[in-house]
């Protein structure tokens, strides 16, 4: 099966598409790959969207991060306060561009 792959938005360490097959939102980000329904996405989103200062008391070689349940995998991820920002930052872009697709096909 062929996959229609539709990239919303690409930055040094953050790629975030959709395949329009599936309906599926795949988040890559350094070395790690989450392939998400809409409503995980959302939630996702929502999650890091919903961090405060004090979330990122976890001491870390590279600073203080927050610790981010994900229930489909055994353990947590990770992320300092910049790196949630910029995250955000592109899954905002990305939101924004999926619109601005969707807008064009009708």
């Amino acid at each position: 099966m062929s996959h229609n792959i539709l990239i919303l938005q690409e930055s040094p360490n953050t790629q975030i598409y959709k395949c329009e097959c599936c309906n599926h939102y795949n988040f890559n980000y350094k070395n790690l790959f989450f392939q998400f329904t809409k409503k995980e996405f959302d939630i996702f989103t929502k999650t890091l969207r919903s961090l405060q200062p004090h979330h990122f008391e976890h001491l870390h070689p590279e600073g203080l991060k927050a610790l981010i349940l994900n229930t489909k995998l055994p353990g947590k991820l990770g992320f300092t306060q910049e790196e949630v920002s910029k995250i955000i930052g592109d899954i905002e872009q990305a939101l924004i561009m999926n619109e601005v697709f969707a807008s064009l096909s009708n």
